[in-house]
């Protein structure tokens, strides 16, 4: 048996963990409330966008998306619907458009990331936070298992996806599972509850909904359900017997949204909007709003095209090329993703330590919290000079670009479609660009 799977095994997991991460998550949202309005100030802000959000992402690549087994509003959702829940049926819309609805949903956030300042504002952090906590405690009391995480949370959505490259994967063993007729993985056994993300080891065949809780591993009285390496990590994004065309098109539009994203951060965006903001009927929201579309419409019309141009040449249908090409793209985003949070991380790192003291001993850390008060040049909190974050940005997009191809062809060789495939590697390599582009500007800080 893998360690991990011995891991999933422990009664303490993944309790312990949910505990540590939720008292954590307590006291920065606590701190958000009560705490300093300045951003650069306020710990909750600061561990938040430079130490949670730019390291999560980095763990799909070796853990997948264990970060839904420990998270903190799941948890919490857990609780509430064990002890208070009405435990009704998700909807069957919600089963079939809820990819539809993560999509919006992250949209939608990134619209209020990009018009308010999300990572800089006190405020902004809290209402985000707070809304998806009661978001999901709100379903958690309607609706049984966590169907907000599976159908509805944005963030468990965008995990989903880029999850599936990674290194592991939780599967049943085919020969036991065949023979089982309980399926206590999936029903439970009474001490324990059924998969909470509706899926079964016997069955399932991708990352992209299993969060590594380890229910199916306590249940089953069998040992069937392992954690295991994979032969070459990602596999399933070239593997896929029914690509959905909701998962790609999810894929396709974050292309858009991390360009935006970028975008806002970067030095040129105030004159960007600016641009615009001369002519009186145009809010800054509106204007945003404007970008938004166009960045993510653009990216949406670019990916379509090549799409159109591959299936006329290997005379196939349109939304069957766009559903199977579209994973090629999720290392990519992954990369940008995470290319994008190196320069908060590594540019502004020094600040989660101070941030922690301040959290948890603010009794120590006055020295650190007046000389926070004044002035520093941007970069002065930096882990490392800053002359080395923007090649290693580059190298982290290169590496994406070239995983990304590798997958395109993995998918070009499985269905045999030979040289239609080439509109793909173009689209790979224009977004490539435009990541190394962007990375190539001046970013500001967050905090």
């Amino acid at each position: 048996m893998h360690r991990l799977t011995r891991l999933l095994k422990q009664k303490w997991y993944p309790i312990v963990p949910q505990i540590v991460v939720t008292a954590l998550f307590g006291f920065m949202i606590l701190d958000l409330l009560i705490g300093q309005r300045e951003a650069g100030k306020n710990p909750g802000s600061i561990i938040t966008w430079l130490f949670w959000w730019p390291l999560v992402p980095i763990t799909f690549i070796f853990v997948g998306r264990l970060w839904c087994a420990i998270c903190p509003f799941g948890a919490l959702g857990d609780w509430l619907r064990r002890h208070f829940g009405l435990n009704r049926a998700a909807p069957a819309w919600l089963k079939k458009y809820g990819i539809w609805v993560i999509n919006g949903g992250f949209f939608l956030i990134s619209w209020y990331e990009v018009t308010f300042g999300l990572t800089k504002s006190v405020p902004a952090t809290t209402v985000v936070l707070l809304t998806v906590f009661f978001a999901a405690a709100m379903f958690s009391l309607v609706y049984e298992r966590r169907t907000w995480c599976r159908y509805l949370c944005f963030l468990g959505g965008i995990f989903g996806n880029y999850s599936q490259t990674a290194a592991i994967e939780l599967r049943g063993t085919k020969d036991i599972c065949a023979a089982c007729t309980k399926q206590n993985c999936f029903h439970g056994n009474g001490e324990i509850g059924g998969c909470a993300l509706f899926i079964s080891p016997k069955t399932m065949n991708s990352n992209r909904t299993c969060n590594f809780c380890g229910d199916c591993v306590k249940t089953c009285e069998n040992d069937s359900p392992e954690v295991r390496l994979r032969e070459k990590a990602g596999n399933e994004l070239w593997q896929k017997l029914r690509p959905r065309f909701d998962e790609s098109f999810l894929a396709v539009s974050l292309v858009g949204i991390i360009f935006i994203s970028t975008l806002g951060m970067l030095v040129i965006w105030p004159p960007l909007v600016n641009l615009i903001a001369p002519v009186g009927i145009f809010t800054k929201e509106v204007i945003v709003t404007l970008y938004l579309v166009l960045v993510v419409g653009a990216g949406i019309g670019v990916y379509a095209g090549a799409a159109w141009l591959s299936a006329k040449l290997a005379k196939e249908n349109f939304v069957a090329n766009f559903s199977r090409f579209g994973y090629g793209l999720i290392p990519l985003n992954l990369a940008t993703h995470i290319a994008h949070n190196l320069m908060h991380f590594l540019g502004e790192g020094k600040l989660i330590g101070q941030a922690v003291l301040t959290l948890f001993l603010p009794t120590i850390s006055k020295a650190a919290e007046n000389q926070a008060a004044a002035p520093a040049e941007h970069g002065a909190s930096a882990l490392v000079p800053m002359a080395l974050i923007e090649p290693l940005q580059f190298a982290v997009v290169g590496v994406g670009i070239l995983f990304s191809f590798y997958v395109i062809k993995k998918i070009s060789d499985r269905d045999k479609t030979g040289l239609s495939s080439w509109p793909h590697y173009v689209v790979v390599a224009l977004f490539g660009f435009i990541g190394f582009w962007l990375f190539s500007l001046p970013m500001l800080p967050r905090h």
